[in-house]
């Protein structure tokens, strides 16, 4: 058993290889699956993200990042075989739908986009982007470009502080509610 195994089932209650970390009156809850790396980079923020969405009534599950010719890679990713994902391992599982997570690191909002989108849509066709004072026409614009140029984008959020707004939906994605979320204590 890993260190993130041990810690997460000792504090958890575990459902299926996830840990139920919190559940909402609306039914949403935050799961966690034992494989998931609570020492990475962005497990804080995904933590929040997954709370904001499941305060929502969203079930929602953090990922783990696992090798395509694990046995486990089926069980969890399994819906990405055989499409342009397949072999990639997204944070976030909302709904039915996964998610990826893009953070920034320089000063340079243009740029930081860019590499977020460049990033993410290597991932998932949906993204859950750090606000990196990009215009949410910009995000638009982009967007839609990108898909013009044969980019496969569904959904674009912006996570800002506590709160999670939709910046961009296409036209052909049916799944989401519009609008945005705010985080209570996750």
């Amino acid at each position: 058993m890993s260190e993130s195994d041990s810690r997460i089932s000792a504090k958890y209650t575990r459902i299926e290889g996830f840990a139920i970390h919190r559940e909402f009156e609306n039914r949403g809850r935050v799961e966690i699956h034992s494989e998931v790396n609570i020492n990475q980079n962005d497990y804080s923020v995904l933590l929040l993200i997954s709370c904001v969405f499941a305060n929502n009534g969203q079930i929602v599950q953090i990922l783990p990042k696992l090798h395509f010719k694990d046995a486990l890679y089926k069980e969890i990713f399994g819906s990405l075989v055989g499409s342009r994902y397949e072999g990639k391992c997204p944070d976030l599982k909302i709904g039915d739908y996964f998610y990826e997570h893009e953070g920034f690191v320089s000063n340079n909002p243009k740029t930081n986009f860019s590499n977020m989108l460049r990033r993410g849509l290597k991932q998932s066709s949906r993204l859950i982007i750090e606000d990196c004072g990009i215009t949410f026409d910009h995000i638009k614009r982009t967007c839609v470009q990108r898909i013009k140029e044969s980019h496969m984008i569904n959904k674009v959020w912006v996570l800002k502080n506590d709160k999670v707004e939709m910046a961009f939906k296409s036209k052909a994605s049916k799944s989401g509610t519009p609008g945005g979320f705010t985080a209570s204590n996750p």
